[in-house]
């Protein structure tokens, strides 16, 4: 999608404007610069689009502007002069498409933070850090483990290496911007002194992403972990985590490294990804607990093909009565099981009671447990005109 000029002369476009989660591909020229109206914008969203290149005064006309948020989008390459014109104090250019940083894209006295970690930035030349000459200090954030060389260094420009372990603070002290990136990719501290404090995700320790809704969430228990910053799911709820290797997992969640992914326990498949579990127990097999080992199903009568939980055969019943065992707690143990999701419920990940024991049917066709496949029919069912247990 490309915005049209005319577009911002006709918005209401004052303090606070969020053009994120768009298919915005291209800014032109001329968007801003608008003789006959002043905007009073001081921070603008467009993260989350489809943008590839920033070209030359491309916010000229924002006079007020204090942040530009563009990460998350496709950039590739930035021009000369490309946020010149305007009072940006920050631009945030994280997790984009840059390989490189050439020419003079960041001449502009007022910037004093650029944010460009989680783009694989191998070269930084001089003219960057010339351009930024006439400022008092500026502070630039990289992923410096991509860095072939070191940045031409400046008495006035540091360079900060980001990582899990050392994540940016940035300060607000307009309580609306926070709001807003609590829904993004950040987490944000409000100090006795009037100021908010945000860390894009994840905020020490690592092993979290911005899920569009909660902030920074830790990435889930089972196979997935994160040891990267400013990560953040594709769409509202989703997630953003790495997968562990084949046959491993990470037992209690917020996963930092491959090397917390453990090995699967017994029982359970380990050529398979762990997905929201620790494996899934091989054919044959059940568990209790979701991130325990399965065990071999070996009773008669058991049926435990295609699901983790034990539920009957066609033939055979069970007596769900006794005190020590729970029908409720068992079937929402399994129904739990089921769900291939990070919003399984945490309160029934086990089953810790007993599980009765199992009796063939003096008829066959009397205890038909038709549905025996799924979590609802694990109690067992009698066929037409039988009921109750012997």
């Amino acid at each position: 999608m490309f915005i049209e000029i005319n577009l911002t002369r006709t918005l209401n476009l004052s303090r606070c404007s969020d053009l994120s989660h768009n298919v915005i591909s291209a800014i032109p020229v001329g968007l801003f610069s608008n003789r006959n109206r002043t905007y009073n914008l001081t921070i603008l969203f467009l993260q989350k689009n489809r943008i590839e290149f920033i070209p030359r005064n491309a916010f000229d006309g924002l006079y007020v502007i204090q942040y530009i948020f563009l990460c998350d989008n496709k950039i590739q390459s930035l021009a000369d002069g490309a946020f010149q014109r305007t009072s940006v104090a920050a631009i945030f250019l994280f997790s984009n498409k840059l390989s490189s940083l050439e020419g003079n894209p960041f001449s502009n006295e007022n910037i004093s933070e650029i944010h460009l970690y989680s783009n694989e930035i191998q070269h930084v030349s001089s003219s960057v850090m010339m351009g930024l000459r006439n400022s008092t200090t500026v502070t630039l954030y990289l992923s410096c483990q991509y860095l072939s060389d070191a940045p031409w260094a400046f008495n006035h420009v540091t360079v900060k290496c980001a990582s899990p372990l050392f994540v940016p603070t940035i300060s607000f002290t307009q309580e609306s911007i926070p709001i807003a990136l609590r829904y993004q990719r950040f987490t944000c501290n409000h100090t006795k002194r009037g100021i908010s404090e945000c860390h894009p995700c994840p905020p020490p320790p690592p092993g979290t992403f911005g899920d569009g809704r909660n902030g920074c969430t830790a990435c889930p228990p089972g196979g997935f972990y994160q040891d990267e910053i400013g990560q953040m799911s594709s769409f509202e709820g989703g997630l953003n985590c790495k997968d562990c290797n084949i046959g491993t997992f990470v037992r209690n969640g917020s996963g930092q490294s491959t090397e917390q992914c453990q090995v699967c326990p017994e029982g359970t498949n380990q050529t398979m990804a762990a997905g929201f579990r620790a494996c899934v127990c091989k054919h044959g097999y059940t568990r209790n607990n979701r991130f325990k080992s399965c065990e071999l199903c070996q009773e008669e009568g058991l049926n435990c093909t295609f699901h983790e939980y034990k539920a009957l055969l066609p033939g055979y019943y069970w007596n769900w009565s006794f005190p020590t065992a729970n029908l409720d707690e068992y079937q929402s143990f399994a129904k739990n099981l089921e769900d291939e999701s990070r919003f399984y419920e945490n309160q029934f990940i086990n089953y810790s009671k007993e599980i009765p024991k199992i009796y063939k049917c003096p008829r066959s066709a009397s205890c038909v447990n038709h549905m025996s496949y799924t979590s609802k029919g694990i109690s067992g069912s009698c066929g037409y005109g039988y009921t109750g247990w012997l």
